[in-house]
């Protein structure tokens, strides 16, 4: 079983292979997301938090996630929102993403909204979750508050309802989500 944690800095996952264009420590392959040194079709599970909003080729990027994953594998991605405080923080973020960013690459999403597909390759969206605030990096500053993580969960639920209506009418009333997480499954 091959999974790939790409971009994975110096907090690589337990059992993945660590994938960064940095030569941190515990990185075990340097390349890059948009020319992965793969074999076509091997990987069950990829993990890319923190990366496509980085990048000047996103697509090329996503078509090597495809080539890489075997059939029916899972590609999970984390990005800022485009609500967030994350999205604007840091200088070499290139772009913001919503909800319906990754629809285009997606055939249950081209199907159901009547949209173009950026690509002759598919992958089906099985799940996205808005994250109001990561409580591991954030935790501390609402252990201040007895009741502040409860807070936080609570709008993560009620973002869960409905997505678009969170990042439409009230995701920018309270702040803003701090990003945004993708579960892909390569058809």
């Amino acid at each position: 079983m091959l999974n790939l944690d790409i971009g994975c800095g110096r907090r690589k996952i337990p059992g993945f292979i660590g994938i960064d264009h940095i030569p941190w420590d515990g990185v075990d392959i340097i390349a890059s997301i948009e020319n992965l040194p793969i074999k076509t079709a091997v990987c069950n599970k990829i993990r890319c938090y923190h990366v496509l909003e980085h990048l000047n080729h996103p697509i090329q990027a996503m078509e090597e996630a495809w080539r890489v994953l075997k059939t029916e594998g899972i590609y999970e991605i984390q990005v800022p929102h485009f609500t967030g405080m994350a999205d604007h923080s840091d200088i070499t973020h290139k772009r913001a993403f919503s909800s319906l960013s990754l629809d285009h690459f997606c055939e249950n999403k081209i199907k159901k909204r009547g949209i173009p597909p950026y690509t002759a390759w598919f992958f089906n969206l099985d799940r996205v979750k808005l994250n109001f605030h990561d409580l591991n990096r954030v935790g501390k500053q609402f252990e201040r508050f007895k009741v502040g993580s409860l807070v936080v969960k609570i709008i993560d639920f009620l973002a869960a309802q409905n997505i678009v209506i969170a990042e439409r009418f009230w995701g920018r009333l309270i702040g803003g989500f701090d990003h945004i997480t993708f579960w892909l499954r390569k058809i």
